[in-house]
């Protein structure tokens, strides 16, 4: 259920594209500056999960990052859950990172409703950090597409792109912000749905390898009714490069997901 572009059963929007940025990215010039590029070897690691906001930062140059969790939602007295979540970041530069979303498992314990069984749509995409600034404050944009490759009762069947431009300022040593404003145009019923996604995350760092975070996300489609969503959660980094993460969450609508509860777990090699 966990989708970061829009909220619903109908395939996975985390996953991200855009073509002509791809295209520049694997050029000969863009690969030449990948196998020279430079890195902070003491980077900690910076992850999507699990949070519907999407992170300003991109993964560091020549770094692999692999982001999985597991999910179980409640809606309208029906259960289901999905896993393995799973995203893989690569930095293709020291700004550019090339993302695949691997298909979702969605299991449905209802027999009917708005929860499908069966495995989801694959992604590809690209982020690029767009600015740093020495105040704390990071920008960066996301370019989605999901391919129609999942089961037939949760595909889309379509080719659906995603938008993201994200936000965040560090606003203490300790205490960050961040937000994401989406646009989405899935597939649904045959047909193109326009869905904006606004969202406001607040992350404070507790004690060093322990974060805990509250957010508010908003999902508007052009086609239905708007969705409003409320979580919080904990972040454990046991070392620089792996993190495990809890997190729950509920609606503030009639429209929205009753409510759901996760755990997840990610690493990153540094090639």
């Amino acid at each position: 259920m966990r989708c970061k572009g829009t909220y619903g059963r109908r395939g996975n929007f985390s996953a991200y594209f855009g073509s002509a940025l791809l295209v520049a990215l694997l050029s000969p010039g863009a690969s030449a500056h990948a196998l020279h590029c430079h890195r902070d070897q003491d980077e900690s690691l910076s992850t999507e999960r699990p949070t519907f906001t999407n992170s300003s930062s991109v993964v560091p140059c020549r770094s692999l990052q692999i982001e999985s969790g597991f999910l179980i939602s409640t809606e309208h007295e029906q259960r289901g859950y999905d896993a393995p979540e799973g995203l893989l970041r690569f930095g293709l530069t020291k700004s550019d990172e090339l993302r695949f979303t691997l298909p979702d498992y969605f299991q449905n314990y209802s027999s009917n409703g708005n929860f499908a069984t069966g495995i989801g749509d694959l992604g590809i995409g690209v982020k690029r950090s767009l600015a740093a600034t020495s105040s704390g404050f990071n920008l960066a944009g996301i370019f989605a597409l999901t391919f129609p490759t999942g089961a037939q009762s949760v595909s889309s069947h379509g080719y659906d792109p995603t938008i993201q431009i994200l936000p965040s300022q560090n606003l203490a040593a300790n205490v960050s912000i961040a937000t994401m404003l989406s646009v989405a145009w899935p597939t649904q019923g045959g047909s193109r749905n326009t869905i904006g996604q606004s969202s406001v995350v607040l992350d404070w760092q507790v004690k060093k390898p322990l974060d805990v975070f509250a957010e508010y996300s908003g999902s508007f489609p052009s086609t239905g009714t708007p969705q409003h969503i409320s979580d919080f959660g904990v972040l454990y980094r046991p070392s620089r490069r792996q993190q495990v993460d809890f997190w729950s969450g509920f609606g503030l609508s009639a429209a929205a997901i009753d409510h759901f509860v996760g755990v997840g777990y990610s690493v990153r090699f540094d090639l």
